[in-house]
């Protein structure tokens, strides 16, 4: 949201054109590249505000919110049986939810009407809680005992490069805007509980259908 702000400074200060609105879209691949199942949802929504700039360009900023989520199921040997000398399993499944808010900066240069192309950068910080249930074996004879747990977890931001296209369309003061943007990360997302036994990766690639709204400008 900060970025937001400064950005509407900038316009006054300059006294530039200024759109302010929406943008809605949703993400085409799975966050999840292996070791899990993603339970993301699929839109992205949130405010924008663009500053119209010399020479055919513009910037825009965006803060866009978006639910992640992933589960993940692992088996692992303990110890033996003393008696039967048999492996011990553990068996522990992981659920997170957390929030997202992606922050894009990007560049945006109008070529022949109504083309544009764009060009940026994608600050992500994603927040929440995730859960494990499961069970552990204490004898080979199918004895087991429960295990269950919860806490708070955290990524540290991720960052992105954005690259896209789209057209704009304009009706008296209003003006919509279909986009396709593609992300490319720096790295990729691990485990929100750190839990090395998972081994969730999340994939660096990312690819977004977008409709922006906004108003005024020109």
């Amino acid at each position: 949201m900060r970025l937001l702000w400064l950005l509407l400074l900038a316009a006054a200060a300059f006294a530039q054109p200024v759109t302010i609105g929406v943008r809605a879209g949703a993400r085409l691949n799975s966050e999840i590249e292996s070791g899990g199942n993603s339970e993301s949802k699929a839109y992205l929504a949130g405010p924008m505000v663009e500053l119209r700039l010399p020479h055919r360009f513009a910037l825009e900023a965006d803060a866009l919110y978006s639910r992640f989520g992933y589960s993940s199921t692992a088996r692992f040997s303990v110890v033996r049986d003393p008696f039967t000398h048999q492996p011990l399993n553990n068996v522990v499944t992981e659920r997170a939810r957390a929030n997202s808010w992606e922050f894009p900066l990007v560049l945006k240069y109008r070529l022949a009407a109504p083309f544009y192309v764009l060009a940026g950068y994608a600050p992500r910080h994603i927040g929440g809680t995730y859960e494990v249930s499961g069970y552990a074996e204490t004898s080979s004879a199918g004895q087991a005992v429960p295990i269950s747990g919860s806490g708070t977890a955290s990524y540290s931001t991720n960052h992105a490069f954005v690259l896209g296209a789209g057209v704009a369309w304009r009706a008296g003061p209003v003006r919509v805007e279909p986009e396709v943007r593609y992300l490319r990360s720096k790295n990729a997302l691990g485990t929100l509980s750190g839990d090395a036994a998972f081994h969730v990766l999340g994939s660096r690639n990312e690819v977004q259908i977008l409709v922006g709204i906004g108003w005024g400008g020109r």
